[in-house]
């Protein structure tokens, strides 16, 4: 005796990554792995200069410096647009 019951597909296992994921996966391992090299390849002494300071380091800190506050940035806009975004869905949905 046949039941009809509706054909469900297997839950998705939480290991499974998506083609997109894997893809800003690799490409996220393969942009740390160049800035590594990069910043490697910049172990020199140089004088920086910004505004009116000036002092010697090595190039390496300079650019993990320049990367921290670009991250930093990048994740203050990203959090301030998403905000926006949800506060004008919410008051979208509230007319």
């Amino acid at each position: 005796m046949s039941e009809d019951r509706p054909i469900t597909q297997p839950p998705v296992q939480p290991d499974e990554m998506s083609l997109s994921e894997r893809l800003r996966l690799y490409g996220s391992v393969a942009v740390v792995i160049v800035l590594i090299v990069f910043f490697l390849q910049n172990l020199h002494e140089a004088e920086i200069r910004f505004l009116w300071f000036e002092w010697e380091t090595r190039v390496i800190w300079a650019l993990v410096a320049s990367a921290a506050f670009g991250a930093i940035a990048t994740f203050s806009v990203v959090t301030i647009r998403s905000r926006k975004s949800r506060r004008q869905a919410a008051q979208t949905t509230k007319d």
